[in-house]
């Protein structure tokens, strides 16, 4: 809570800074709520609202598992992995994996029914899955379904994490910092990746007052002249400032206040969270925020599920995203989990695959000032 809390403020300052620089904004007064930074949250607060104001349905924690399996945390040879295998995206990719093509139509595991189905859960779990795990070992599993496009990941101990990281090592995040009292030790890095170099190497905590003379050697003279006034500052007989710049936008109804990031051009790539919920932030302080979709098919991540909905699944459901439970004729237009993320934005459809998608692609790049893209290379 207090970390999403102080991303949001750190965020908002510094659009505040550059509305001030930039866009001729001028001074912003900041004040960020810990409550309403939660109830935005993209971790099922924000979509979970949407939702209730669509049909008054109440979000309820459900079993792993419970759309489809393998899905959830499970042990493995020298560990644990999380694995999103299951569904109607995942079975077949499972199944495939496994060398068990036959099964992928197999009424008992199939979805829909087969992939809710508890008594079947628990038969695939027990006679096919936990044996091929316990024969592998965390990094294996993750690698094995990686090349099959199935999300899974090693579970790491805070060791691994730290000491046994490929990924982190590729990367640079782990770096070694000298303190003068708790010595050489490794600490988080920068968590954006650059080319550029601009995230500056780590420099140690300072000891309390460390700084204290070359801080106040630095800082203009408190006695400095007004020159405008005449006075000096901190004269107790310089007369009150006579401006009527408060750093608020004017009190009037009929005047849009004007947005720090107003005029910036984005191209939205972005599926399941973290991407759209970035350009959401960046709609929102003003950005025009151009979404590119596929129009022949809904990807996983995109706008809800790649089957069919019907208002009579849904009605019988524990939860549903839709408003009064009915998807209708085009439900990616309907589902709250998007819905809630999709704001402030503009929508185009375009066929990448082909020679005039990317012709189009190409133009709409030309006349954009920011791609923000979160999907996997290839």
């Amino acid at each position: 809570v207090q970390y999403q809390a102080g991303n949001n403020a750190a965020m908002a300052t510094l659009f505040a800074w550059y509305g001030k620089q930039y866009g001729e904004v001028g001074g912003q007064h900041v004040d960020v709520s810990i409550f309403e930074t939660q109830m935005a949250s993209i971790n099922g607060r924000l979509g979970s609202l949407v939702q209730y104001q669509y049909n008054g349905g109440l979000s309820k924690r459900t079993q792993p598992g419970s759309r489809g399996y393998p899905m959830g945390h499970y042990k493995c040879k020298d560990g644990y992995v999380q694995v999103n295998g299951g569904g109607v995206r995942g079975w077949p990719l499972t199944v495939k994996m496994l060398g068990l093509q036959s099964l992928e139509n197999d009424p008992r595991f199939a979805p829909p029914d087969g992939q809710l189905n508890p008594e079947s859960k628990e038969e695939f779990e027990r006679t096919i899955w936990e044996p091929w795990l316990m024969e592998r070992t965390a990094n294996q599993v993750m690698e094995e379904c990686q090349k099959y496009e199935i999300f899974a990941v090693a579970v790491s101990t805070v060791d691994q994490v730290m000491n046994n990281n490929p990924q982190f090592d590729f990367r640079g995040f782990f770096v070694d910092v000298d303190h003068p009292q708790a010595g050489r030790l490794r600490y988080p890095g920068a968590p954006i990746y650059n080319n550029n170099g601009w995230w500056q190497p780590l420099k140690p905590a300072p000891l309390l007052g460390e700084h204290n003379q070359a801080i106040l050697e630095a800082r203009p003279s408190t006695r400095e002249k007004d020159a405008s006034q005449g006075h000096w500052i901190n004269d107790p007989e310089r007369p009150p400032s006579t401006s009527t710049n408060t750093g608020f936008p004017p009190q009037d109804g009929n005047i849009k206040p004007k947005l720090p990031l107003e005029g910036i051009r984005i191209i939205d790539v972005t599926l399941y969270f973290a991407g759209p919920y970035a350009t959401m932030f960046l709609g929102d302080l003003g950005a025009e925020v151009i979404r590119v979709e596929p129009r022949h098919f809904i990807p996983t991540g995109g706008r809800g599920s790649s089957a069919f909905p019907t208002k009579e699944a849904e009605e019988k459901a524990a939860s549903s995203q839709y408003p009064n439970r009915d998807p209708g004729e085009r439900p990616w237009n309907r589902v709250a989990g998007r819905n809630d993320y999709l704001r402030n934005k503009y929508s185009i459809t375009s066929d990448m695959s082909s020679p005039e998608g990317k012709e189009v692609f190409r133009k709409l790049a030309e006349s954009s000032d920011v791609l923000v893209v979160n999907l996997v290379p290839g």
